[in-house]
């Protein structure tokens, strides 16, 4: 992955800016969110948020999603 860009956010109010300013940088072939965002219940509102940021941000980058830190790589590949 040396391409890989990591865009470390906060859960709360800065979040989207942080990851629209990311994605307003350069084009990325595909954009992960990882599960501390998708599979905590309570960030459920803010991993709606993202996509959407990621809808219009990014319409043309592939969206993935690991289901481990040890399977990134794999669900980048898919």
């Amino acid at each position: 992955m040396s391409n890989a860009h990591y865009c470390l956010t906060d859960f709360g109010q800065t979040a989207e800016a942080i990851v629209t300013a990311q994605l307003q940088r350069r084009q990325f072939d595909c954009i992960l969110i990882g599960a501390s965002v998708r599979a905590v219940p309570s960030n459920f509102i803010l991993f709606e948020k993202l996509i959407n940021v990621v809808h219009e941000h990014a319409p043309r980058s592939k969206i993935c999603f690991n289901t481990k830190p040890s399977d990134t790589l794999e669900a980048l590949q898919r």
